[in-house]
């Protein structure tokens, strides 16, 4: 692992004279560049880097740009695969690195924070670890060892690694798009990158065992006062706030409450919030067209993020994080859980397929229901199946992962557990959730498990031969496991199909009711079901899994929907027509597939039969003309 360490510097060359013997004693054994940033210094920086350390980069800006625009300047020239970013008046202790750089090994590691002690305090404070709170509309930073009595010794997650000494994952700090310049000259760079790695599904860990010195604002503190300083993270915590917080509920509290701040403050002789709104108010179109291009990288949301450093909660995450450390996972072992959806337990074949064809050594169980063990059976990709546990109040539904019998256990034993309903990623015993992004959930799960669309496999099921008629056939499922999302149609569909001499099966459960016209297959089981799919001209239908099975199988497939699910067909390599009627027609909010539509499947009923049958005439004339 390489290590670029980045220093900026701004009349600092006292600064530098004096500590970088430090840094070169404790660098040694590494493999490394030091890149210097000379942010438009009027002292002589460039002449002493160049005579007494050659070996150094040396970037020259022709002014002053502060701290963003400077560290972006050296991280984009650094080769490094971790950037170690230090202030100038930094002094680091001989063996802090080696602790920081081990905890890159686990991919989710965005950045690490060293214990960061302040000798003008006496070494009691350290500005390393953080926490924050959002109460009455404000984002509430807290510094939890500057008590004594809260010192750790292991690892933990931090709310933002302070970027005074703080390494990073060069591509995901790329990514990011690095500091945000909006905050300059000073402070908050770092709480802000941070925040948006922890809201993309990253980790920032505190390293206590890492210990750095700051001999604090060496060069702000002879430039500004203290009141200045002050106004400069004031009005930049405001910024902070515009741009990043990106729930909509917490956003508005915090606009809420500002006038309310804001008032209490002025009755109590305070003028500090409203001189920092003043300043920053210049700058809220900017932070709010920020945080509406951040929306779109959300993974966590704030809540969450928040949650995360809520008292107890927060000291057990930690835990699981420190027992991770310590005793290792097997990465090679992965559980997939897919409780209850046969669809989704099928489409998740595709997704084993193409973990064991990149990764061979990975060892795969899967966990789901019983009902869902069909789909599974002679898969050799997967060497254990697992029974999911029943929810007596629901049959389609699944006990919370929460509540999983075993779920510590599980967390030990395997590198990788995945699964899209109760977290979606569950990775070296940290539970990560993730949201939909317009991605269908193959592309996501792909995503999480590091795979590319490209690489995703096609779906597979053990056919089981049987007997049937051979020749041109439809095969249709009309009904659902409720009624929520049944097309009233299909009578009339099947009889125009049959009058114009198509023979029609009907396939589904064996309660479902027969309609009229169609030959009787319901109740097939899942081999033969795939087996009578592949050989079936068409297929039509509204229920996920059949659809999935026939898009998986190669089958031309119409699907009616309600809703919108134009990435339904995406795995599927073109195999599948899905028919949409514009919904707001109907002055639905909601698609006709969810439970609680109220329009009675209006939207859904305004694909008329006329229009499927066309496509079913469509798919003939091209099967023909092959």
């Amino acid at each position: 692992m390489r290590v670029g360490v980045v220093i900026s510097s701004f009349n600092g060359v006292h600064l530098l004279e004096r500590y970088l013997p430090f840094l070169f004693g404790a660098l040694h054994g590494f493999e490394y560049e030091v890149v210097v940033v000379d942010d438009g210094s009027r002292d002589r920086t460039s002449e002493f880097i160049e005579a007494e350390y050659p070996s150094i980069k040396l970037i020259e800006l022709k002014k002053n740009r502060g701290f963003a625009v400077a560290n972006n300047t050296g991280a984009k020239v650094s080769t490094g695969d971790v950037i170690l970013f230090l202030n100038n008046d930094m002094r680091v202790t001989e063996d802090f690195l080696a602790p920081v750089c081990g905890h890159f090994e686990n991919p989710d590691v965005f950045a690490v924070s060293p214990r960061v002690l302040l000798p003008r305090y006496g070494n009691d404070v350290n500005e390393g670890f953080s926490t924050a709170r959002f109460c009455r509309g404000m984002f509430e930073l807290e510094f939890p060892e500057m008590n004594k009595e809260r010192l750790y010794s292991r690892p933990v997650f931090s709310l933002y690694a302070t970027g005074g000494a703080m390494a990073v994952n060069r591509r995901k700090f790329l990514s990011l798009g690095g500091f945000d310049d909006m905050f300059s000259p000073f402070y908050c760079e770092d709480m802000d990158l941070c925040y948006r790695a922890w809201k993309r599904g990253w980790k920032i860990i505190y390293e206590p065992n890492s210990v750095v010195y700051h001999y604090h604002q060496s060069t702000t503190g002879r430039l500004l006062s203290q009141r200045k300083i002050d106004a400069v993270i004031g009005k930049n915590r405001l910024l902070f706030m515009w741009k990043d917080l990106t729930d909509d509920r917490l956003f508005l509290s915090h606009w809420l409450w500002l006038p309310r701040n804001i008032i209490g403050g002025l009755r109590m002789g305070s003028y500090s919030l409203l001189r920092n709104f003043l300043n920053a108010f210049p700058k809220l179109l900017e932070a709010l067209r920020a945080r509406e291009l951040e929306k779109r990288y959300v993974i966590r949301g704030d809540k969450e993020v928040l949650r995360l450093f809520s008292s107890n909660e927060t000291l057990n995450v930690r835990t699981q994080y420190n027992t991770k450390i310590i005793t290792g996972y097997d990465r090679n072992k992965v559980l997939i859980i897919m409780p209850q959806s046969l669809g989704d337990v099928y489409r998740m074949t595709g997704i084993v397929d193409g973990l064991k064809k990149k990764y061979p050594d990975k060892r795969i169980d899967f966990m789901t229901k019983k009902r869902c063990f069909g789909i599974l059976e002679g898969n050799p990709h997967i060497e254990r199946t697992i029974l999911y546990p029943e929810d007596d109040k629901d049959p389609y539904g699944a006990v919370e992962f929460d509540e999983l019998p075993g779920r510590k256990k599980m967390m030990k034993e395997y590198g990788e557990i995945y699964t899209p309903y109760y977290g979606f990623q569950l990775n070296y015993g940290e539970l990560m959730k993730n949201k939909d992004t317009g991605k269908n959930i193959v592309e996501l799960f792909a995503e999480s498990c590091g795979l590319k669309r490209e690489e995703i496999g096609r779906p597979r099921i053990k056919e089981k031969e049987f007997s049937i008629n051979e020749g041109y056939y439809i095969v249709v499922h009309p009904q659902t496991h409720d009624d929520s999302r049944n097309w009233d149609y299909f009578p009339h569909l099947v009889k125009m199909l049959v009058k114009d001499g198509f023979t029609v099966y009907q396939v589904g459960s064996g309660d479902d009711e027969l309609v009229r016209g169609c030959m009787d297959c319901r109740g097939l089981l899942l081999g033969k079901l795939a087996y009578f799919l592949r050989n079936a001209a068409v297929f039509i239908g509204v229920d996920s899994f059949p659809a999935h099975l026939s898009g998986g199988v190669g089958t031309r497939s119409i699907i009616l929907y309600g809703g919108t699910d134009a990435n339904f067909s995406r795995p599927y390599w073109g195999s599948i027509i899905t028919l949409e009627p514009d919904r707001r027609r109907f002055g639905c909010r909601e698609a006709c597939h969810t439970k609680n539509c109220s329009k009675r499947r209006k939207c859904i009923n305004g694909i008329r039969p006329r229009e499927v049958y066309e496509k079913v005439l469509w798919v003939e004339r091209r099967e023909k003309g092959k």
